[in-house]
């Protein structure tokens, strides 16, 4: 059986059946795939404690700001990161 990392697997589920995500990740699972389902508040955790360099918050911030771009964020995310950013001070 072969796994696969599948990043985004919104285009993979119907479009009436975003409410099923758990139920899509289980069944992708039988199919092979290795999904999990995790909030983006502990996915960012884990990404950031795997970083091994060091940069500066000015850097931080904007590659926070270029990945929320990435994933598509909502706006709301992105204002967020903008007033933690004007907040320190940036």
């Amino acid at each position: 059986m072969c796994n696969f990392w599948v990043h985004n697997i919104s285009n993979l589920i119907p479009p009436t059946g975003k409410d099923n995500v758990f139920e899509t990740a289980a069944e992708l699972g039988k199919q092979g795939f290795y999904c999990t389902v995790i909030s983006i508040e502990d996915y960012a955790k884990m990404r950031i404690y795997s970083i091994k360099r060091n940069f500066s918050i000015n850097e931080f911030v904007n590659l926070m700001l270029h990945f929320a771009q990435e994933i598509n964020a909502k706006d709301e995310t992105i204002q967020w990161i903008k007033d933690c950013a004007i907040e320190f001070a940036l």
